[in-house]
């Protein structure tokens, strides 16, 4: 599945965005809700260290509307807006993830959330096919 955003390594003043669809998606899904309130979510999220994870986003628009944070070991988040959910984003940003961590990575999924557990499956193959994004940006920002 395609689509139109950009994808690129997310800079400090991305992370404010970052966390609005992170609380966004939360909100809408079907999984438990989080256990921080918004602004403890922001503040973390806003701390986070560029030298310790990768944070692609996903931008349409000139609004970012999907994130993935991947540190060394894992896919610790991946989150589309609800508005711009099932059109591709996920998947992008999934691909993206397969392609700057070739040696594998961990993730977990709720499993009430229907939508990403069938996702997870569906990743859980591995296939060898090429990404459906290019980063911008090959390295974290200086």
């Amino acid at each position: 599945m395609s689509t139109d955003a950009s994808i690129r390594l997310a800079e400090q003043a991305d992370l404010p965005a970052v966390a609005e669809v992170y609380l966004a998606a939360r909100a809408a899904a079907a999984i438990p809700p989080g256990i921080h309130p918004p602004d403890a979510v922001r503040a973390r999220v806003g701390g986070w260290d560029p030298s310790e994870r990768d944070v692609w986003v996903a931008e349409s628009g000139g609004s970012i509307v999907g994130f993935a944070n991947l540190t060394p070991t894992r896919l610790d988040g991946l989150y589309v807006d609800p508005g711009a959910q099932r059109g591709g984003i996920g998947s992008t940003l999934v691909e993206l993830a397969k392609s700057v961590r070739p040696e594998g990575f961990g993730l977990w999924v709720f499993e009430i959330n229907e939508p990403g557990a069938r996702s997870t499956a569906v990743m859980a193959s591995w296939s060898s096919s090429a990404p459906t994004a290019r980063p911008t940006r090959s390295t974290r920002p200086t």
